[in-house]
């Protein structure tokens, strides 16, 4: 693909703070860095989260709903904890410590998600975006529970070719219009069919950082299932299920059978009466 730049680097993960480069001391003046904290939701199961910073709600009085990303208007400095309560409630149901800071401009990314080993219980994934020229492109996957929904195929074009995506890595995108898609299950010829596509379109700019995030929870009683779904978030459009690709099969043409079936019984009937 042309505008679909090499892989950048593994997706630099962790869980539950955000540690990073540590501070210079001895300046003579402060620098400032433009700097942007992005949250997203892919808790299954909590339709709301409210983010609370040193008593103050972060989220105001617009909770964080499920399968949504907010870019949350705050400052931050080393040691800041972020805590996260189910709207209107009175348990936080997770902290999040900031442990450092870059020191460069950055998009700082944190995703709430369930525990995969867990019924219950938040967990973090943050990443941080380093300036670039080139648009990057964070693919995350926090799809738990115990339900295996068949193999899963992410692929993205740019309106010539598919090239494959992997989870948990971050990729460089050159400005353009872009298809994401999800196949969920197995190839057509072994299954008939039984494939589920989803897709979304989403324009890349110049120098801004996306997530593609995948999530849900998978369990064998369809009350606990949370699908599985996935979004891009600056700037994804909305997700639109694909016709699944037809199965091609071979259909005789029986009127043609017949003919063929006829004309022997015919010849073998010319030849009876010439002897």
């Amino acid at each position: 693909m042309s505008r679909l730049l090499l892989l950048l680097a593994l997706l630099g993960l962790s869980e539950g703070v955000l540690k990073l480069s540590p501070k210079k001391e001895g300046l003579l003046q402060a620098i400032t860095y433009k700097q942007e904290l992005r949250v997203c939701n892919a808790y299954p199961g909590i339709e709301a989260l409210e983010i609370v910073k040193s008593g103050y709600v972060l989220t105001g009085k617009e909770p964080l709903k499920y399968k949504t990303c907010r870019t949350v208007k705050t400052s931050l400095s080393s040691g800041d904890k972020l805590e996260f309560f189910v709207s209107n409630g009175a348990t936080s149901e997770g902290t999040f410590t900031v442990w450092d800071l870059p020191q460069h401009d950055a998009v700082m990314l944190l995703v709430v998600h369930r525990r995969k080993e867990y019924t219950h219980g938040v967990s973090f994934l943050s990443h941080v975006f380093a300036p670039s020229k080139a648009g990057q492109l964070a693919i995350i996957d926090t799809y738990g529970g115990v339900d295996n929904p068949g193999p899963v195929k992410l692929s993205i074009n740019d309106g010539s070719d598919d090239d494959a995506l992997s989870f948990d890595t971050v990729v460089g995108v050159t400005p353009g219009a872009y298809k994401i898609k999800l196949a969920i299950g197995e190839d057509d010829a072994k299954t008939h069919g039984k494939v589920m596509i989803r897709s979304t379109n989403f324009v890349a700019e110049k120098g801004e950082s996306y997530v593609l995030l995948r999530m849900g929870w998978g369990e064998h009683s369809p009350e606990h299932e949370w699908p599985m779904d996935f979004l891009v978030y600056p700037g994804g459009g909305a997700l639109v299920e694909e016709a699944k690709p037809e199965v091609k099969k071979t259909h005789m043409d029986h009127s043609s059978a017949q003919t063929a079936l006829i004309a022997p019984c015919l010849l073998v009937a010319i030849l009876a009466l010439l002897q």
